[in-house]
């Protein structure tokens, strides 16, 4: 019997070429979130180390100071939510993609195993024939020997 040969096997890697190629772009999309989120995590921390120096003086000047740095701060905060929204989206769409490209490779390895089984089961079917085939010729040997050598 020949050996096992799966027609699809280059669409199969070419499938799993491709969900490795989608979980690096997960994983950078991830970096890229949880960077834009510890920039926030530290900005937010900056301002009230900020806001704390800037309230402990009382003139009119620290307090006018304090108005244009929240201002400033606001933008900024804004604009890096607008960056981590941004970041999450990206992240979720290159998980959806991430789950299409798996579910594609599935269907494809699915397809190998079940191919596999069937040949497993010929090439088990015909190495039993065969098998009975050797012990029938062996046993018809014996008794052609048997009978020479009783007669």
């Amino acid at each position: 019997m020949k050996a096992f040969d799966f027609r699809l096997n280059q669409a199969l890697r070419w499938r799993e070429l491709q969900v490795n190629l989608q979980k690096s772009r997960l994983a950078a999309a991830a970096v890229v979130r949880a960077q834009v989120e510890a920039a926030i995590t530290a900005h937010r921390k900056e301002s009230l180390r900020e806001q704390g120096l800037l309230l402990q003086g009382e003139t009119g000047l620290a307090l006018e100071s304090y108005a244009g740095f929240r201002s400033q701060s606001r933008r900024a905060l804004g604009a890096l939510e607008k960056r981590a929204t941004a970041a999450r989206t990206a992240e979720a769409e290159e998980m959806i993609r991430l789950r299409d490209a798996d579910r594609k490779a599935r269907l494809l390895v699915q397809m190998h195993d079940r191919q596999l089984a069937a040949w497993q089961k010929d090439f088990d079917r015909e190495t039993e024939a065969f098998a009975a085939d050797a012990f029938l010729c062996r046993l018809q040997s014996r008794n052609i020997r048997a009978r020479s050598s009783s007669g």
